[in-house]
């Protein structure tokens, strides 16, 4: 027998019914903000009895930020000015203003075992990342002071 479908977190083993309805929705929508990484997918009603259902309280909540914004706005907009839409952030202060000569080394690639520069990049052929549109292969680094293979 069916019943309707759902769409479902099976992390948090909660679902919200489905529909055609705005309202149905926003309320699949603000669930799947709520649940943003986990494993959602849809499901048959009968599928879901032992999960939790959530749609009531998302339609309750939805109307609740409803009525929030009709009484908070008063025809005008939600911010009184564009700077309450900007927050600064710290991150704080750069190591070195320039990057000099010996900074680079920082940035190359280096033989573990010698720790040489001088490195060749070469396919893997004993790792096959695709076979289509045609056979890929993984990169490996070769130094060429020493020979050894790494990455």
């Amino acid at each position: 027998m069916f019943m309707g479908t759902a769409r479902v977190c099976h992390k948090c083993r909660e679902y919200v019914e489905t529909g055609e309805t705005f309202e149905t929705q926003r309320v699949i929508r603000a669930f799947e903000q709520d649940h943003k990484g986990h494993p959602v997918g849809n499901a048959d009603l009968d599928e879901v009895e032992s999960y939790l259902n959530v749609t009531d309280t998302y339609y309750a909540r939805l109307a609740g930020e409803s009525e929030e914004d009709a009484n908070a706005s008063d025809g005008g907009d939600l911010y009184e000015s564009p700077d309450d839409l900007v927050t600064e952030v710290d991150v704080g202060e750069p190591e070195n203003e320039e990057v000099g000569q010996s900074d680079l080394g920082k940035y190359r690639r280096t033989c573990p075992q010698c720790g040489s520069h001088d490195i060749n990049e070469v396919e893997d052929r004993t790792r096959v990342v695709s076979f289509i549109p045609k056979t890929m292969y993984a990169k490996k680094f070769v130094c060429r002071r020493c020979s050894t293979e790494f990455g």
